[in-house]
């Protein structure tokens, strides 16, 4: 009894000996080889290659091979390819964006910015500043007597009554007792002449 066991143990030991061999020994089809350490077959592509359907072939624009190389992959957002058989994807430039897979970035709009490399989208400029061009890296400060909202294209003049002595700001403020302002993007309002006081609006003095 104990010997039919051992035999059936030793039979079964050797049959797994024998599977294991055999497995390492599969035969790969033309143009690909076992790969040891996933035991499955793989193309013998170059690095920026995959095997597919019997043959080496390259990613399109906007793709990278995968590390197994049996597919592509996209470039990941903020960054792009613009060529076919890319070896990596580029960070875009400040100022630019992108989304996946892209083969070029895009340019920030009027209004918008980004200040950093790889960016995957624009912010809006802050109030107080403005962007007139596209591919913007920074917003530019409205000057004195002037104004935006955030996003803005331009800054406005702030109008008759009310002023603005800061570059950057946000709001115009209205001109203070006794002070008047008749034109418009005035930096300072005027003191009212001895014996007068200004209209409600603050644009003249009566």
């Amino acid at each position: 009894m104990k010997l039919k066991l051992l035999f059936s143990i030793f039979s079964a030991f050797s049959l797994l000996l024998w599977g294991c061999s055999n497995y390492h020994d599969v035969s790969c089809p033309s143009g690909q080889h076992l790969d040891q350490t996933s035991l499955v077959c793989v193309g013998n592509c170059g690095s920026t290659q995959y095997f597919s359907e019997g043959q080496c072939n390259i990613c399109d624009a906007g793709f990278l091979v995968n590390s197994d190389q049996t597919g592509c992959t996209g470039c990941k957002s903020g960054t792009y390819s613009s060529t076919v058989g890319a070896s990596t994807c580029l960070k875009c430039l400040a100022g630019y964006f992108s989304t996946g897979s892209a083969t070029m970035c895009t340019s920030c709009t009027p209004g918008t910015y980004t200040d950093i490399a790889g960016a995957t989208s624009c912010t809006s400029c802050p109030a107080g500043t403005f962007s007139t061009v596209t591919g913007a890296s920074v917003c530019l400060l409205c000057s004195p007597g002037r104004y935006s909202n955030p996003g803005a294209t331009a800054c406005s003049a702030c109008a008759p009554g009310s002023y603005s002595d800061i570059a950057g700001g946000s709001t115009c403020k209205t001109c203070p007792s006794n002070t008047f302002s008749s034109n418009y993007e005035s930096i300072a309002c005027l003191p009212c002449p001895a014996g007068t006081s200004p209209n409600a609006d603050r644009t003249a003095c009566n």
